[in-house]
């Protein structure tokens, strides 16, 4: 969108998509939103039932209780500014690992760096610390960088031990196989988790504070504490054969039970007052469009161990199982409300489907029982849980994918080179190049200059500045004054400038045609122009860095040579993207790719 990203003009930019793409608003069940205000804003006006996607929640519930306890900040900081230290000096690198390799036999690992704007990543770093522990010691005793005391490496085990469950969870809710029936299961377990932690005798008085923070967020009624109270979470849940009514309270599963008996009745009605053919006939040898997105579902079966949280889970429902089914019995009527009661407790004495098996194949093979059900379980079980998968796929704003995405030179997701030219030397007569994109390489090209070009042209810009324009203000540049983590805007009637201090004595500065307000990303704690301007950089400037780590090139003054060793380093790039896409397989390391691909 080029409009400021208000919730009036989100709502009405929807309402658009929807009558372009000739979706009537009765189809549209629920809408997945993070917790922007504007969103919220953006669906209170569309009218629309609304979630929150589950794993920002989760984000800022842990988000809440790390801010909450200085102590453990200050451990995050010391762990940060050693895996920096090893970060940026490669002699060290080769210390650490000579040390595992000689002294310690073991196999080489380095330290992983922390992300402020992904909490995982602080919950990963503190895990290879604990791996590290060993040759840590050892590199710290001669290099006193800064030095871990046995209570910090006792909170880094107890935290990790902690986290662990919220971690896998993030990642069971990120799959696109989950829905939302497995949201209230899951903070479920969470909750177990900590009471449980809790209890142990040797958590410490610090981290009983820290599980009573993550416990009070949870149950906050702006995080996870009204789930229950909502139909579209609890309906989900009952009607996940894996979950049924386990989670719920004998006056909640009796209130979800009655709902669904209304919904089912309505929905029945409704059909039979529009002359559709209801599910209750001879099934026609074609499949509707519903039943070929169910039955096609390839379900990856689990190879991997039960995580430590679906042990949790299960035991949570292996407990009193046979509680769950209801033996009363009714006499099955030519009334249509007997008929859907009969049908709602015959399911609710089904066995309970296993965890690792999927709740939609199940409902697919058993339509021919459950037929009035179908129509709602089709709806119900559709959302998921967060919008982990549109935030993969809509990386950002701008021309990243739309019909002008045929423009760009490398992809702003992947880092897939796809539409490059390839520059070979002064010479270069540019071809494959238009007139336009070679005024636009012109290094003088003002940056605001080449704003006001672009919105002439009905274009918008947001980029950065090198901080030796003069149309920069002295007090926007880097200054030892200027605290971390804060911004400075400037306003004109067409433009809006940001500063941001992103370290001590370091800030990156942006102009933004697009922009026009002080918005702060609700994660991140950053300005969105910023935010937005990382979701869709790419370029050749971020592929030249990644060919620059992984690079057969070597010195020549033979030109021909030196542009064939750049096509040879672009191509494993995107051998490498390929790769990862085709078999989906999640922070694999380029260089063994790049081996295997010069083998073969």
């Amino acid at each position: 969108m080029d409009e400021r990203h208000t919730g009036t003009i989100i709502s009405t930019k929807f309402q658009t998509i929807l009558e372009e793409w000739g979706i009537d608003r009765q189809k549209v069940h629920c809408m997945v939103r993070d917790h922007g205000s504007n969103m919220v804003r953006a669906m209170q006006l569309s009218g629309f039932e609304d979630i929150s996607c589950a794993i920002h929640q989760i984000q800022l519930c842990i988000r809440a209780g790390v801010e909450s306890q200085e102590w453990l900040l200050q451990l995050i900081a010391k762990l940060k500014k050693i895996a920096t230290h090893f970060n940026h000096s490669l002699v060290a690198q080769a210390e650490l690992t000579k040390i595992q390799k000689e002294r310690l036999n073991q196999s080489p690992l380095s330290v992983i760096q922390d992300c402020p704007t992904r909490w995982n990543s602080t919950f990963y770093m503190m895990e290879r610390f604990s791996k590290l522990k060993d040759s840590l010691v050892l590199y710290l005793s001669a290099n006193p960088i800064a030095m871990i005391s046995p209570e910090d490496w006792m909170n880094i085990q107890k935290f990790v031990q902690l986290m662990q469950p919220f971690e896998e969870i993030t990642r069971n809710l990120s799959s696109s196989q989950i829905s939302i029936s497995s949201v209230i299961p899951l903070i479920q377990v969470l909750k177990t988790t900590l009471q449980q932690e809790e209890t142990k005798p040797n958590t410490s008085e610090q981290f009983i504070n820290f599980i009573t923070k993550l416990r009070d967020e949870l149950n906050s009624s702006v995080r996870f504490g009204n789930l229950v109270e909502d139909d579209k979470y609890t309906i989900a849940t009952y009607l996940d054969p894996r979950y049924k009514s386990h989670f719920f309270t004998s006056v909640i599963a009796e209130q979800v039970e009655s709902k669904l008996l209304n919904m089912t009745i309505n929905t029945i009605r409704t059909r039979q007052s529009n002359s559709i053919q209801d599910d209750d006939c001879e099934p026609s040898p074609k499949r509707s469009r519903t039943q070929i997105a169910i039955e096609d579902i390839e379900v990856q079966p689990s190879t991997s161990k039960s995580s430590a949280s679906l042990q949790i889970l299960e035991s949570m429902l292996s407990v009193n199982e046979d509680q769950e089914e209801d033996s009363s019995t009714a006499d099955d009527g030519d009334n249509l409300l007997l008929k859907i009661q009969s049908h709602l407790r015959e399911y609710k004495k089904e066995k309970r489907l296993p965890l690792h098996e999927d709740p939609l194949m199940w409902w697919n093979g058993n339509a021919h029982k459950y037929p009035h059900i179908l129509p709602i379980v089709r709806q119900y079980l559709s959302a998921p849980p967060s919008s982990v998968a549109s935030e993969q796929l809509f990386s950002g704003a701008g021309l990243i994918y739309e019909e002008h995405r045929n423009r760009l030179k490398v992809d702003a997701d992947t880092f897939y080179v796809y539409n490059a030219y390839i520059y070979h030397g002064r010479g270069s007569d540019g071809k494959g190049l238009s007139d336009a994109e070679k005024r636009l390489g012109i290094p003088s090209q003002s940056v605001i200059r080449l704003s006001k070009d672009l919105e002439d042209r009905g274009l918008t810009y947001l980029g950065i500045m090198k901080k030796n324009k003069k149309e920069i203000p002295p007090e926007f540049q880097p200054h030892k004054d200027r605290e971390e983590g804060t911004s400075l805007y400037g306003f004109t009637k067409d433009f809006t400038m940001v500063s941001y201090v992103t370290k001590a004595k370091k800030a990156v500065i942006l102009v933004s045609s697009m922009h026009h307000t002080k918005e702060t990303d609700v994660l991140t704690n950053k300005p969105i122009m910023i935010t937005d301007y990382n979701k869709t950089k790419g370029g050749v400037d971020e592929v030249a860095k990644k060919c620059s780590n992984y690079s057969c090139s070597r010195r020549t003054r033979r030109w021909p040579m030196v542009l064939f060793y750049r096509l040879i380093d672009l191509s494993g790039l995107n051998s490498y993207v390929l790769y990862n896409k085709c078999t989906n397989k999640v922070n694999m390391r380029r260089g063994p790719v790049l081996l295997s691909l010069l083998r073969n």
